[in-house]
């Protein structure tokens, strides 16, 4: 794999389970060589997207860019299309100039995007107009990107009545035929909210949109219909399966099975490129026929690629996703490439490589942000750091997001890109790095208080190779030291008991004259499968006289009269407030509950990462806490996400609130959601003069 890639996100104590692999089968190489072609596959669950091609010596180039909410592909010879989570990016297609993409033949760099709020889009595709067609699986409509608003809708089903955002049929599928959609793929002919999570099975259609006649039915969840060599193809995600349909007399003709859920088609040569995913084992994609498939096959669902061969249904080639990766929306065939890269939107190359024509010739520079280098910063007078190996040379700088990101990111844990996607950070970063022979094998990071007088650790991560060394405790010093000059008179660190290395933690911190680590939350996590087996989930509507209603739908005078009474007479208390980082709300399942037209209480969650909720706020008016009026708002919140696709979900309780606490343990823990400890612990710091250079990388 391309070192570019950065495929793993460091877990304590190693790789891990979160370590991504890619496995192919022995030819898959050479056919790519053999047809011409790199892939491009997008993982909406994980947010990547993956351009597959060949090294110069033969073997696997996988780079990979982070989007939020990656899905719909499209290709063309001049870039990509890419649907996200509240936009859809047009990416440019340039051949690479000199610096770090000089071994790559293609270049895809984000140019433009349309901004169209979170639509829930699945396929999109480019026509000849330049027009962006994209499939508005929210409202159940076909769309165009518009410069006045998030979109224009342009055809729907006839049997879905109106737009509304509720989701009625899951319209999910686009074909184009010549340069406007033809063909729609959805989940069940249903004209009410969510109404086709009920009718999974057999409901499926393909629409003819020119006549808006149901070309094909019977089918279950089927996804990507594509127009290729004058045949309509459409994957029957549900069982498995890949085919075509005879558009005479509108039947589904299976050509292969492939073991797995089916999502992302694309053709080359004789080939089809069909997306498999592992199904996932909640109430929607349980009890499907693919079930049956598999085991009557007596094989096991898989992840990644399979090639088959048109003419005779044979899986030819297959590519593997091992790890954190178990869901591909969609794939494209990229013709004539040979190695392809992408220039992301979290790192500081989208303003550091600079393209521009001038005379009709192209012109590529890479504005170089490397640091000058320096002499490692010696500890403070009075300080007794530990030893030191020789063979390994400690440095202290500072760094911004953006490039502690493009340059460390596999040297962080946690994950400073997922802290990063769930929480505003501090720049720029306070770092520790140390290296041997000059290559980085281990990296400390902190950000300071707006006050500058604390310093919180965010990640400590030693390669596997270099642990047991006194790297850590040797690199902790050194952050300090540089945190103790810079102004800040302690730093603190928080981390959860059920990481593999805490113990570690707490025996370095103690070496180093840190306190003795306090609970100072308890943390509930687990996924809406793990939930789902929790019968209150569903049997708690609210009582008469009640009404729960979307956070998002709060009445101007409600809001006004809330804030008015919390000022006048507090009644909740602060850190309950239901308007904390608003910007951040999840409109899922931020809940509020009415009671004779007053609003008494509400539960307020926040989207973490694209694939975890936080339940952050859940507060019910005093008098009515003994009669159990948060339950049902609570149940609802958890029914929403799981309708929603959204997998994980957290929550954090402090310790002495004993109350809730016991409430959340004898609620969740029972169903298998995970219980922890988030401890703190702090060390005092001398305060030496000098300042560390204000190197800003």
């Amino acid at each position: 794999m391309d070192r570019d890639a950065k495929l793993r996100e460091p877990a304590a104590g190693g790789a891990g389970p979160n370590a991504l692999a890619l496995r192919c089968s022995p030819h898959f190489l050479a056919w790519l060589e053999t047809a011409g072609v790199s892939l491009a596959v997008s993982t909406y669950r994980t947010n990547r997207l993956f351009l597959l091609g060949r090294r110069p010596d033969g073997g696997l180039s996988a780079f990979e860019r982070l989007f939020d909410g990656a899905m719909g592909l499209h290709a063309a010879v001049d870039g990509l299309a890419l649907a996200g989570r509240c936009q859809i990016w047009h990416l440019g297609a340039t051949a690479p100039g000199a610096g770090r993409y000089i071994d790559y033949d293609r270049l895809y760099v984000p140019r433009i995007a349309h901004i169209t709020g979170e639509l829930r889009i699945h396929d999109v595709a480019v026509g000849a107009d330049r027009r962006t067609w994209f499939v508005n699986t929210l409202y159940s409509c076909i769309a165009r990107t518009s410069e006045e608003a998030n979109f224009e809708p342009v055809w729907r089903p006839r049997f879905v009545s109106r737009l509304v955002p509720e989701d009625r049929c899951h319209l999910n599928g686009l074909a184009m035929r010549g340069d406007r959609p033809r063909y729609a793929t959805a989940a069940a002919r249903c004209d009410t909210a969510y109404g086709w999570r009920d009718r999974r099975n057999a409901s499926g259609c393909v629409i003819d949109i020119d006549s808006d006649e149901i070309l094909a039915a019977g089918l279950t969840m089927p996804h990507s219909p594509r127009w290729h060599d004058g045949r309509l193809w459409v994957l029957n995600s549900g069982a498995g399966e890949l085919g075509r349909i005879d558009t005479q007399c509108g039947r589904f003709e299976p050509v292969a099975f492939c073991p797995g859920y089916l999502r992302g088609l694309a053709f080359h040569s004789g080939y089809a490129v069909v997306g498999l995913s592992l199904p996932r084992a909640n109430g929607l994609f349980a009890g499907l026929p693919l079930d049956d498939r598999l085991r009557d096959r007596r094989t096991s669902p898989r992840c990644g690629l399979w090639i088959v061969e048109l003419s005779t249904g044979r899986v030819a080639h297959w590519l593997e996703f091992e790890g954190p990766v178990r869901e591909l929306y969609d794939v494209a065939v990229l013709p004539g490439v040979r190695r392809p890269a992408a220039i992301g939107l979290r790192t500081d190359e989208i303003a550091r490589v600079i393209r521009f024509v001038e005379g009709g010739a192209t012109t590529i520079h890479t504005i170089s942000d490397s640091p000058p280098p320096s002499a490692p910063t010696p500890a403070p007078e009075g300080a007794a750091p530990p030893s030191r190996r020789a063979d390994v040379a400690y440095r202290s700088e500072h760094l911004t997001l953006a490039a502690a990101l493009e340059r460390f990111e596999a040297l962080t844990f946690p994950s400073l890109s997922r802290q990063a996607a769930a929480h505003t950070i501090n720049e720029p970063l306070l770092a520790a790095c140390a290296r041997r022979r000059g290559e980085p094998v281990s990296l400390a990071l902190a950000e300071r208080s707006a006050d500058g007088r604390a310093a919180r650790l965010l990640s400590l991560f030693v390669r596997p190779a270099d642990r047991r060394r006194g790297i850590a405790a040797a690199l902790l010093s050194e952050l300090a030291a540089a945190a103790g000059r810079e102004g800040a008179r302690q730093m603190e660190v928080a981390f959860r008991s059920d990481w593999p290395a805490t113990a570690t933690l707490e025996h370095l911190l103690g070496r180093l004259g840190w306190t003795s680590p306090q609970p100072v939350m308890l943390l509930f996590k687990g996924t809406m499968d793990d939930i789902a087996a929790a019968r209150w989930i569903r049997r708690c509507p609210p009582p008469p006289g009640y009404e729960i209603f979307p956070w998002a739908e709060l009445r101007t005078h409600e809001r006004r009269d809330l804030l008015a009474r919390e000022r006048s007479a507090p009644w909740y208390p602060r850190t309950l407030s239901p308007f904390q980082e608003e910007a951040r709300l999840e409109p899922i399942n931020s809940l509020g509950l009415r009671h004779r037209g007053e609003v008494v209480g509400w539960i307020i969650t926040h989207r973490l990462v694209a694939d975890t909720i936080q339940y952050t706020t859940l507060f019910m008016r005093r008098d009515l806490r003994r009669l159990g009026r948060a339950l049902p708002l609570l149940a609802e919140a958890v029914r929403r996400q799981m309708v929603s696709g959204v997998p994980k979900g957290t929550c954090a309780v402090q310790p002495h609130n004993r109350a809730m606490a016991a409430y959340m343990r004898r609620r969740f823990v029972p169903y298998g959601i995970s219980l922890s400890e988030l401890r703190r612990s702090r060390k005092e710091l001398a305060h030496a003069a000098g300042r560390l250079r204000p190197r800003i990388a």
